[in-house]
């Protein structure tokens, strides 16, 4: 029963939706999946697996040539499971993962409709603190693809700052000079 409660609407809500559909020609076909699929939240493996059928579905459909999203949703700041429970968006803040207000939610999901993508994940969220919070969570690959965006990211804004500065210490006419040596630097490095 603990696996099956929380299965039972997604799977066979989605199913059934998919087989009623097959022979009909729609423009859409959205589901809401969870980032508890993509990020295997502890304690969530039945709600995890309920929601990456979703996104298998999605991909199935895709195959057949289909219309069909599955958008793993991060959570919310005033509905759905972590408004539900006032301190469940804060426990997830503090593990990492913030949440969508309910309008960012919706400009979001208004961008996928006009393009839309097989399977995708909408969260925010702090890789580094997620995977201190859960160090197993370091070894899932695209985790640490991820990890690795956000460092280079962090690197290059760190340079950029240190530039700034570097800029800002030279005499004024001098400035121009370096900065067009440092924009064929870049330009080189690309």
């Amino acid at each position: 029963e603990q696996l099956s409660r929380p299965m039972r609407p997604k799977v066979l809500g989605g199913w059934n939706l998919h087989a009623a559909t097959r022979g009909i020609p729609i423009d859409f076909f959205l589901m809401y999946s969870s980032a508890a699929g993509l990020l295997g939240s502890p304690g969530q493996g039945n709600y995890a697996a309920a929601n990456t059928f979703l996104d298998a579905l999605a991909h199935a459909r895709a195959a057949e040539g289909l219309p069909a999203v599955s958008i793993q949703w991060g959570s919310f700041s005033e509905v759905g499971l972590s408004a539900a429970q006032e301190n469940r968006g804060l426990r997830l803040a503090n593990r990492g993962i913030d949440s969508f207000t309910p309008e960012e939610g919706t400009a979001l999901l208004s961008r996928l409709i006009q393009h839309p993508w097989g399977d995708v994940g909408l969260l925010r969220i702090s890789v580094r603190q997620w995977v201190e919070f859960y160090p197993r969570a370091a070894s899932a690959p695209f985790l640490a693809t991820l990890r690795e965006d956000d460092e280079r990211r962090l690197g290059a804004t760190k340079i950029a700052s240190q530039f700034q500065a570097a800029l800002q210490d030279l005499p004024p006419v001098e400035r121009r000079a370096a900065l067009e040596r440092h924009v064929l630097e870049c330009f080189a490095r690309v």
